[in-house]
């Protein structure tokens, strides 16, 4: 329920700015309090300030683990379908691309992820062939 969300966001807020505090703005405890406040933002339809932290996770991430990193992948996801979800198809495909060719690498092409992946991304474009 929505009232679940809006109890959550105060909670979050606090627990990501104590993790800035405590482990630095670029540790991956960090990018990844700022990915989960930015799902919750994005969640509660505050696309506004959820985008800025995606992209700011994701840049973290991939300074700090690479851009291989199962953790930057998940980022690469979650700006890839909050992307989806604003209407920007064009760019959520091409992180829909990156983040499948991440989880290839480490698992393979028959991997359930990989797998998962791939019709995430044909199902983004079925979507995309609709709008032209």
């Amino acid at each position: 329920s929505q009232g679940n969300f809006t109890d959550a966001e105060p909670l979050l807020r606090t627990l990501h700015e104590s993790t800035v505090a405590s482990l630095g703005p670029n540790h991956p405890n960090t990018l990844s309090s700022m990915n989960n406040l930015a799902g919750l933002l994005h969640s509660q339809g505050n696309f506004t300030e959820a985008e800025p932290l995606y992209r700011r996770a994701l840049e973290g991430k991939e300074a700090t683990l690479g851009p291989k990193h199962p953790s930057t992948l998940a980022s690469i996801f979650s700006l890839g379908k909050f992307l989806e979800q604003k209407g920007a198809l064009d760019e959520a495909e091409q992180l829909y691309i990156r983040e499948l060719h991440g989880i290839q690498a480490l698992h393979g092409k028959e991997h359930d992820e990989t797998v998962a992946s791939r019709k995430n991304l044909e199902r983004l474009r079925r979507l995309l062939k609709t709008r032209q």
